[in-house]
């Protein structure tokens, strides 16, 4: 068991937050004081200054928000007659990316459209 006055619990946050905020103790010597490092003792007056005594206690290491999938337009141009990439290749990719868009070309004039489509799918 920790004793409650040790440095890295609470209390010993608070402690060496004081002397460093309200008694101006200067960070080094706080930190040379409570045995921490002169970041980890920056860190604790730091978060004592934003939100006193509450931003001392022990925080979860979980993330606190859940990342949402970013989804950005794709445009996915195929060529049926192209034997080294197969249409249902792009078949697979365009369900697998979330707001794709798939064309597929079948024949060659329809090759010369893809600048224009592009141009067409930024605007």
């Amino acid at each position: 068991m920790i004793h409650r006055n040790a440095p890295l619990t609470p209390t010993g946050r608070l402690r060496l937050a004081r002397c460093t905020v309200d008694d101006r103790w200067p960070l080094r010597r706080a930190a040379e004081r409570f045995q921490v490092s002169h970041t980890t003792a920056a860190r604790w007056a730091h978060r004592y200054r934003q939100h006193g005594a509450a931003g001392l206690h022990d925080r979860s290491s979980r993330p606190t928000t859940h990342h949402a999938v970013h989804t950005r337009p794709t445009l996915i141009l195929a060529w049926a007659g192209d034997p080294g990439h197969p249409v249902s290749v792009s078949e697979t990719l365009a369900a697998t990316i979330p707001g794709s868009t798939l064309h597929v070309s079948e024949t060659r004039a329809d090759l010369r459209t893809w600048g224009e489509r592009a141009a067409d799918f930024l605007k």
